[in-house]
């Protein structure tokens, strides 16, 4: 079998779809199966001045006229309309990367809540076209999680072609510490309305708990600035963006992670795999088992945030129970789990 990987990022580094897609590449490589990656040496956040879609498009263009024949191509969302149609023509089986939701789900959730801020959601109708086109062109899709399967379900993509690969964690990196003796809240992502932070510190506010903190560690978004001005707490800090989210998670003892829409955020394995116990939401696309390694709770609930942090307040014990089985589920989750996932969907179909 032969395998042509493209995605228009770098393969590597920081990052989640940098970090994926090096797993996903390296257990393409332990199978031999891996005839050519096509990527970029950088990561797209140095491409500041060129927009998404301009960049999209001289990638699959660029990848397209690199191509070479091969059993399967592996392309990632939004890069590969005319990488598909050349693969196509030399007679390759196309799987394409559905590392989040369907686009229009992800429009759907997304609008209802900048609506609710007062705000436009900017969608770049050019590259939203090109995900749906690409969706009718592929013959099969991965996805992280069971919400993003669903997600593609719902809008038409046969389910039987749609393959279930988790994402996975460095355990060796990611390994639990001493926890520390205030009882610390983290949160560690991108601080923007569709991770749900604005509802967290709804919760915070409305909880006042005493000798308690919250960290929310990540790049800050313009659309959330007044939103962190409103609840400004002496209780919380929000450091901003940070290389390293080790010595965070190391030392907190709870994570809550109440996004709105998600694939499979890797924040929740890591978090889990440094023994902490964690609450997050249906829309997370994690491998949390409800009531075991944490709570799951429905987005947009406030209400909801509150009674489960409120519980690992009071009951400090369950902090180390959950925390001792979210790290035993993450062991679960090697990232070559990951790797060897995208493999078996591709032997399932060649």
């Amino acid at each position: 079998m032969q395998v042509v990987f493209s995605i228009g990022n770098r393969v590597g580094g920081i990052g989640g779809i940098c970090v994926v897609a090096y797993y996903e590449v390296e257990g393409i490589k332990r199978k031999g199966y891996l005839r050519q990656l096509i990527s970029v040496p950088f990561p797209l956040n140095k491409l500041a001045s060129i927009k998404p879609y301009e960049f999209s498009v001289v990638f699959d263009r660029y990848a397209a006229s690199r191509i070479k024949k091969c059993d399967i191509f592996h392309g990632w969302g939004g890069m590969c309309v005319e990488s598909i149609k050349k693969a196509k023509q030399q007679g390759a089986v196309i799987f394409w990367e559905g590392s989040s939701t369907h686009p229009l789900t992800r429009d759907e959730i997304m609008e209802e809540e900048y609506k609710k801020n007062g705000m436009e959601l900017a969608i770049d109708k050019r590259l939203e076209d090109r995900l749906i086109e690409e969706i009718s062109m592929v013959d099969y899709i991965t996805t992280p999680s069971k919400f993003a399967m669903d997600s593609y379900i719902h809008y038409g993509f046969p389910k039987e072609n749609l393959f279930l690969v988790p994402y996975g964690v460095d355990l060796k990196k990611f390994a639990p510490a001493p926890k520390p003796s205030k009882f610390t809240v983290l949160y560690s992502g991108q601080v923007c309305l569709r991770k749900g932070v604005q509802y967290l510190l709804e919760a915070w506010k409305e909880l006042n708990l005493k000798d308690a903190e919250l960290h929310i560690v990540g790049k800050v978004w313009s659309e959330m600035k007044p939103v962190i001005e409103q609840y400004q707490m002496p209780n919380v800090t929000v450091t901003g963006k940070v290389e390293d989210t080790l010595n965070y998670y190391q030392n907190a003892s709870l994570f809550v992670f109440p996004t709105l829409e998600e694939g499979s955020a890797l924040v929740t394995y890591e978090a889990m795999a440094c023994g902490l116990p964690i609450i997050t939401t249906e829309n997370s696309g994690s491998v949390v088992r409800n009531q075991k390694d944490g709570f799951i709770v429905k987005p947009k609930d406030a209400s909801q945030l509150c009674k489960s942090i409120q519980h690992f307040y009071d009951k400090r014990d369950r902090l180390i129970t959950m925390g001792n089985n979210a790290r035993k589920r993450a062991e679960e989750y090697p990232w070559e789990r990951c790797g060897d996932g995208i493999c078996k969907a591709y032997e399932k179909v060649i």
